[in-house]
């Protein structure tokens, strides 16, 4: 799928996570009014605590869905996003705590899967992008943070992170991220960009690897009134095992311990399909 030509550049969310997704501000890649700019992989610290509520678009090789997602914010390494369908019907939600464990719920299939590092983890679309870095995703920022070979000049700016992954991205004269895209063999295999035509403030993410592309932008932000509540698992919920993707970039995939039936319970996006197909 080529990018639209107001579009073009990166996002993954996943969102697919669900899309998936893992972003975009009602105002710029990130916050336009934002007291101050950290650097591009950094969520300011006045981002928290606050919660957000995204419309999302996803066009890929399962189809074309619409779905809402809502981010609760309430630090670095502490969030929760929940995805609902149109009619408002929760669908899946992901919790992630200051510890670094987590835990996915399938709220079409019954099914939960336990996550013991969040650090360690990954998740689609990006699908070496570990799950606590989802929120730098969503809200603008550069996925990754730069381990080796960091370089900058005259807004651009390209690293490699801990993993060997080339970066690269234009920020503008206020330092907000404009646009990234991460690089294998020379070429760009997925980007992101922050829309100037058409919906002021949609953020757009391509992946070219996989014929994916998200569209989303937030409606509606506030300050977070409580502390995210502790993980629960329903009672009536069974048991996944999660695996991350292979070498290949392979969808993760969990499998549902009573029945033995494989179950995508780390791919929101099917989820999402799956339930309003």
């Amino acid at each position: 799928m080529k990018p639209r030509r107001s579009t073009a550049t990166i996002l993954a969310f996943c969102l697919a996570v669900g899309v998936a997704l893992s972003a975009c501000v009602s105002g710029t890649g990130f916050l336009p009014g934002a007291s101050r700019v950290d650097e591009p992989w950094q969520i300011p610290d006045d981002a928290f605590p606050t919660q957000r509520l995204f419309r999302i678009h996803y066009e890929g090789p399962e189809g074309e869905l619409s779905f809402r997602l809502t981010l609760y914010l309430e630090s670095r390494h502490s969030f929760r996003m929940d995805a609902s369908d149109t009619l408002g019907r929760k669908v899946w939600s992901l919790i992630v705590a200051d510890g670094g464990e987590g835990l996915w719920l399938d709220h079409r299939e019954d099914l939960y899967c336990a996550i013991e590092s969040a650090e360690q983890q990954s998740f689609v679309p990006i699908a070496y992008l570990p799950l606590i870095h989802l929120p730098r995703l969503i809200l603008g920022r550069m996925p990754a943070e730069p381990y080796d070979d960091l370089r900058r000049g005259e807004g651009l700016i390209s690293y490699q992170d801990r993993s060997g992954q080339l970066w690269s991205g234009r920020l503008d004269a206020n330092g907000r991220v404009q646009w990234w895209s991460l690089v294998e063999g020379g070429a760009a295999v997925a980007w992101w960009r922050l829309e100037e035509e058409g919906d002021e403030g949609s953020q757009v993410f391509v992946d070219s690897r996989r014929g994916q592309e998200v569209r989303w932008i937030e409606q509606v932000r506030e300050t977070l009134a409580q502390p995210i509540p502790s993980a629960e698992i329903p009672r009536n919920y069974d048991s996944a095992s999660c695996t991350a993707p292979s070498d290949e970039g392979q969808i993760p995939s969990g499998s549902r311990t009573s029945s033995g039936a494989v179950q995508d319970v780390s791919d929101p996006l099917r989820t999402l399909i799956r339930g309003d197909g």
